[in-house]
């Protein structure tokens, strides 16, 4: 073994033996490292897990929106290659009710993609006397919950329909207003949305990968090229918004970070400072047997590095969990695994950087300086002699 790992060997056994004799020390410098690696791990828990939880909320939403369509150019923009997904979509016009009302909807279809609706069970309307409700609509109408029913909508003009029930929608509790889904049919010949206008909700081929302003250019052009008014093209503002990171979220982050951070810095400085300051008679005599300032400031920052291998771990560990808790719609594995290894790398540079200049002291404690430093009961023995 060679002498230099020998002596590395050395400076960690004597740092072990160093921690078990300054208890205080130790408590002070590990709770402060585990509440700086616990607030900054959740800290960016949060920051992360936002960003995510509305990644993938707008994951199921459009990117565009075209409206007040004519059938035409409705098909058009179906027709369009450059359009990685659409629906197309009629709204009719709100129905009062006793004690709620219905919006009556047509989709070409449900999908994860762009999400506007999930069906429980059954399906969409095919034939033009078909309809999809959620299950609570049909409960206040006093309808039994089930497909095949019969339901009788008296419309805001004075048209009373009756329809089948061909599948049952999800959600609606507690609601006060209510989707009702027709058939394609429907939404061509039907009295609440053969005059309505068409809308197409749409998702674009690489639009990941586009410049923001490029971007919403394609989706202006895509709606110029089906004679769409520009006044007409919404590009959607939460994605676009997603694709930004907020410089005001960045400032607040970045103070917080650092305010906790500086305070983590002052009290290990501090800490290791009045340690150092209270043992310069013991480094003296260090001093004297041979070991040399380099050494001495490795054994120091053995003690830095020790406390924060204890302490950082389950600071790291606390900070996730709150993280997650505040968020759990945005947890990712991948980007935990980011945090965690950030957080370390930075609570361990802050912690070497704090007892740099208590090690420096150290090694700069030569066998005469600690003879100046007797300890106050020896003076007291040595005046009574």
């Amino acid at each position: 073994m060679s002498e230099k790992r020998m002596t590395g060997k050395m400076i960690s056994l004597m740092a072990r033996q160093s921690l078990k004799t300054n208890r205080m020390r130790n408590i002070f410098v590990s709770i402060t490292i585990v509440l700086a690696s616990a607030l900054l791990a959740a800290i960016l828990m949060f920051a992360f897990g936002q960003h995510k939880a509305t990644e993938r909320e707008l994951s199921h939403a459009q990117q565009v929106g075209y409206y007040n369509l004519t059938e035409e150019q409705m098909e058009t923009l179906k027709a369009d290659e450059r359009i990685a997904f659409q629906i197309q979509v009629k709204t009719g016009v709100l129905t009062q009710l006793d004690d709620c009302s219905v919006l009556p909807y047509y989709v070409s279809e449900m999908s994860d993609k762009i999400r506007v609706g999930e069906m429980d069970r059954g399906r969409l309307p095919r034939e033009a006397d078909e309809i999809a409700l959620q299950e609570e609509l049909l409960e206040r109408m006093g309808v039994t919950p089930e497909i095949g029913s019969k339901v009788t909508i008296p419309f805001y003009d004075g048209n009373t329909e009756t329809f089948t029930v061909s599948g049952i929608v999800k959600g609606g509790e507690n609601a006060k207003q209510f989707p009702v889904f027709f058939s394609e049919k429907y939404a061509r010949s039907g009295s609440q949305l053969k005059n309505q206008p068409y809308e197409v909700y749409a998702k674009l081929y690489g639009a990941a990968d586009m410049h923001p302003d490029d971007l919403r250019e394609a989706m202006y052009l895509i709606g110029s090229d089906a004679g769409v008014e520009r006044a007409y093209v919404s590009p959607s503002r939460a994605y676009f918004d997603s694709r930004f990171v907020s410089s005001q979220d960045v400032l607040v982050y970045g103070l917080v970070g650092g305010v906790i951070l500086l305070a983590c810095v002052l009290v290990i400085y501090g800490v290791f400072y009045l340690s150092v300051i209270g043992r310069i008679r013991q480094f003296g005599q260090l001093r004297t047997i041979g070991m040399t300032k380099k050494q001495m400031r490795r054994f120091v920052s053995r003690e830095g590095s020790l406390l924060f291998v204890r302490a950082a771990p389950a600071g790291v560990l606390i900070g996730l969990v709150a993280g997650y808790f505040m968020v759990p719609a945005g947890f990712s594995i991948v980007n935990t695994l980011i945090i965690v290894v950030f957080v370390l790398a930075v609570i361990y540079l802050i912690t070497m950087i704090s007892v740099r200049k208590p090690a420096k002291i150290a090694g700069n404690v030569s066998p005469m300086e600690a003879l100046r430093y007797v300890p106050e009961d020896g003076m007291k023995k040595t005046s009574a002699k």
